[in-house]
């Protein structure tokens, strides 16, 4: 069986999905104002690939 490109893009979607989730994870966790500040910057640069990820696949 061979994977299509939609099996290619759903797999990396997933993949962002789960980064995201172990970001929010992250910032709950943290216990300082600057590991919190860049748990923030990080969700913002996950969730900016994932936005380009999903328009890309329109």
């Amino acid at each position: 069986m061979t994977r299509t490109d939609t099996h290619f893009k759903n797999d990396a979607i997933d993949a962002l999905e789960k980064i995201r989730v172990i970001l929010q994870a992250a910032l709950f966790l943290t216990a300082t104002d600057s590991e919190r500040d860049v748990s923030l910057v990080l969700m913002g640069l996950a969730e900016e690939v994932a936005i380009c990820v999903l328009e890309a696949n329109r």
